[in-house]
């Protein structure tokens, strides 16, 4: 980090400009990591004997958590009609275009529902998508819904448990005027959802395709957009670490 603290102190700048944040799962620059990369840019137009290497890294955990929800999102919306099946796919397999909402998947749906919004807290309760998660989640996994529905009141509601076979039916009376259906409905949702996230499995393929598409944004955003000599960028070509904590793209420093 200390050539890149000489490089940013160059041009008055307080900023770690050795690394590129990108959120879990994506592939685009935010805005902040654009103002980064032109502070970069500019401190290294004062420094033309020097070159910047680049190389992607994923966190495997929750790079692949972040592909697996937009693989499952991707298929909800397929089932539910919102989404063209001839743009969008729910196989497990990824490219480089879609890894992060590229411009063959559709995002706009019916309703303002967009793909990367969607989550097992706010999937509605009815309608076409709630319909798309129960369909996927019985087709995959098969299970007794009716046995689910009761294990999750007795989660929720642990004071209700009576072993009384004599006040069963005024219990089970009782119980109905207690329990909040849409408490139960909203924890089933998640929990199903969920499970089908966790069930997906991303190949190490598909975070090595997403670590070469950061380090490849990054030196296109240098080179495009701030304008830094293309021969002055590398793109480190090794075998990427997917055991790393950090998201993004680590830069090194080297005197052309």
């Amino acid at each position: 980090t200390a050539p890149f603290s000489l490089l940013a102190n160059l041009v008055g700048s307080d900023e770690e400009l050795d690394n590129v944040e990108f959120g879990f799962g994506e592939h685009s620059l935010n805005a902040d990591a654009q103002e980064k990369l032109n502070t970069l840019a500019k401190a290294l137009k004062k420094r033309p004997g020097l070159r910047v290497n680049i190389e992607g890294t994923v966190n495997a955990m929750s790079d692949a958590s972040a592909l697996a929800q937009r693989q499952l999102n991707t298929t909800l919306l397929t089932r539910s009609g919102y989404a063209d099946a001839s743009a969008t796919s729910g196989n497990a397999s990824t490219n480089e275009n879609s890894l992060a909402g590229g411009e063959n998947e559709s995002s706009n749906t019916p309703g303002s529902v967009q793909r990367d919004s969607i989550s097992g807290s706010n999937i509605p309760l009815e309608g076409p998508l709630a319909d798309a998660l129960l369909s996927y989640y019985v087709e995959v996994f098969t299970p007794d819904l009716n046995q689910e529905y009761d294990n999750m009141v007795a989660q929720l509601y642990p004071e209700l448990a009576n072993s009384d076979n004599e006040q069963s039916q005024k219990s089970a009376d009782n119980n109905k005027e207690v329990i909040n259906e849409e408490s139960v409905n909203r924890a089933l949702s998640i929990a199903r959802y969920n499970k089908l996230r966790n069930n997906i499995d991303i190949p190490e393929s598909d975070l090595i395709l997403l670590a070469d598409a950061r380090s490849k944004a990054v030196k296109g955003y240098l080179a495009n957009e701030a304008e830094v000599e293309a021969n002055r960028l590398f793109l480190l070509n090794t075998q990427h670490d997917l055991h790393t904590e950090f998201s993004g793209v680590e830069l090194t420093l080297e005197a052309k």
